[in-house]
């Protein structure tokens, strides 16, 4: 039998709070490390290049920075 794997734990990836700075719209960003936010789509209005971090540091169920 098989070992379940955790795809989390080869995949090195960032949880933020994100805002577009067009339509204001906020949402929990969570995208393979590497990715720019430059290139992030704002699901609101679907536009890139208006995505910027707030610096808001997301945590998890055990009060763990999630990274």
């Amino acid at each position: 039998m098989s070992k379940v794997l955790n795809i989390e734990d080869f995949i090195p990836h960032i949880c933020q709070e994100t805002i577009c700075v067009k339509c204001l719209c906020r949402w929990i960003d969570v995208r393979p490390r590497g990715v720019m936010l430059k290139n992030i789509e704002c699901p609101n209005c679907q536009s890139s290049g208006f995505v910027i971090g707030t610096g808001e540091e997301v945590f998890d169920m055990d009060g763990e920075i999630i990274e």
